[in-house]
């Protein structure tokens, strides 16, 4: 993996930047997904992620706590494509309402190598009203 020099940046599948974007739960929710493309700062290609175990991180802005973490789903066929998504359980979001943020970060196990996405992603929580 001589081409992980490169920041990560993450794009959602359907084309929409992630970055540009707030992801809203609602608590009580029992199938967010969260699905993303990483892709080569510089080039926009996708970030090969054959070999690689994908984690996003997750904690309250401000804050050094990490509640959780979730290792992603790459689908058979997609990894030379960047494509991975997150599943999450309701458990995951029993927080305080609020602002969070998560952290994507992509490890090779086989050679050691690790790259972390440069832009967290936006979270935002609230309460369900029934």
């Amino acid at each position: 993996q001589s081409g992980i020099v490169q920041p990560l940046r993450k794009v959602c599948s359907v084309g929409v930047n992630v970055m540009q974007q707030v992801v809203r739960i609602v608590k009580g929710d029992n199938l967010p997904q969260l699905s993303v493309v990483l892709t080569e700062d510089t080039s926009g290609d996708p970030f090969d992620l054959t070999g690689a175990t994908v984690t996003l991180y997750f904690r309250a802005v401000n804050s050094t706590t990490i509640p959780f973490s979730r290792t992603a789903v790459i689908p058979a066929g997609t990894a030379a494509l960047g494509q991975a998504y997150f599943i999450f359980t309701t458990a995951d979001f029993e927080v305080a309402p609020g602002n969070y943020e998560g952290e994507i970060e992509a490890n090779w196990p086989a050679t050691a190598l690790r790259q972390t996405a440069y832009e967290p992603i936006k979270f935002r929580i609230r309460e369900d009203f029934a």
